[in-house]
């Protein structure tokens, strides 16, 4: 898998401890307490420049703003040498959590750029898709792909994995996890086991990946 030239793979990120969902001094224990936290505050998606995730991040959690950036690792290559770095899960976005009314306060962080927004305003990611993406990456189980549209929804019971949501996806004999944030459209994914998930849909619908450039 490449992202911006990097190199990523699963035998690349095994060869040492992985990094958690990054969210300032918060700690790996407390990533996954991140959607229950602060209730009557909702989730937003920021878009900043590039390669500027991190400096971001650190700007909003300086400014006393809870944040989530969801990392993974990755392996960049020379022709001599190769060295493991971070990358955002969701290039150019970070998570963070506020009022609506902290949008100007949000945007003077240099790097940001923008709220992700429709036209009724700047767009709320569900906590349940805040929880399932800090889940999937404390695990070091996810990786990025294409956004899916439709599918059979499920829910993960046991395992390292308990409580994440998303859509099952089949390929070369894997059952695979797939959780979007619908906002960014854009998804992530991690192989579980068939015996520990459940179904949420009846019926299962057919799986639509939706044509994007790559991750």
């Amino acid at each position: 898998m490449s992202l911006d030239g990097w190199s990523v793979n699963r035998a690349d990120r095994a060869a040492s401890p992985l990094p958690v969902a990054w969210a300032g001094p918060l700690g790996a224990e407390a990533e996954l307490e991140l959607a229950e936290a602060e209730p009557e505050m909702e989730w937003y998606a920021v878009y900043t420049r590039a390669r500027h995730e991190k400096t971001v991040a650190r700007e909003l959690e300086r400014r006393g703003l809870r944040v989530l950036l969801p990392l993974c690792r990755a392996v960049h290559r020379w022709r001599d040498r190769r060295k493991q770095v971070e990358l955002p899960l969701f290039p150019s976005y970070v998570f963070v959590q506020g009022h609506g009314s902290l949008r100007l306060r949000i945007l003077s962080v240099p790097g940001s750029v923008y709220l992700v927004s429709d036209s009724q305003g700047p767009l709320v990611i569900p906590p349940a898709q805040i929880r399932s993406v800090a889940i999937l990456t404390q695990a070091g189980r996810a990786d990025p792909c294409p956004f899916l549209r439709q599918g059979a929804r499920v829910r993960v019971v046991r395992g390292p994995l308990e409580g994440v949501e998303g859509i099952l996806e089949s390929q070369r004999n894997q059952h695979l996890l797939v959780v979007s944030i619908q906002a960014l459209a854009s998804s992530i994914r991690a192989e579980v086991g068939a015996g520990d998930i459940e179904a949420i849909d009846v019926e299962p619908i057919d799986v639509e990946p939706i044509d994007a450039e790559p991750i």
